[in-house]
């Protein structure tokens, strides 16, 4: 049991933080406008663009996504494992 409280006596290392910067409204507008085109390609990429910034998913979160996560019925949701 000393050796436990003596691990827990170790100070933690000193870093600094990091800060974390999100974007603007203006700059996800303009990030959800990027996919401008009329194809197909355009339609699904303004689609992932537009769940990622949603749901908050990670980019994982939203390639393991099946069908059965997803209720288009009101209110549409959007089940992440």
């Amino acid at each position: 049991m000393e050796a436990i409280g003596g691990i827990l006596e170790i100070p933690y290392k000193k870093a600094p933080q990091t800060v974390v910067y999100y974007l603007t409204e203006d700059e996800m507008r303009v990030l959800l406008a990027q996919p401008s085109g009329r194809g197909w390609g355009s339609f699904r990429d303004k689609v992932l663009l537009s769940v990622l910034y949603d749901t908050g998913a990670r980019v994982q979160e939203l390639v393991d996504l099946k069908v059965k996560n997803i209720r288009l019925e009101m209110p549409p949701v959007v089940t992440l494992q």
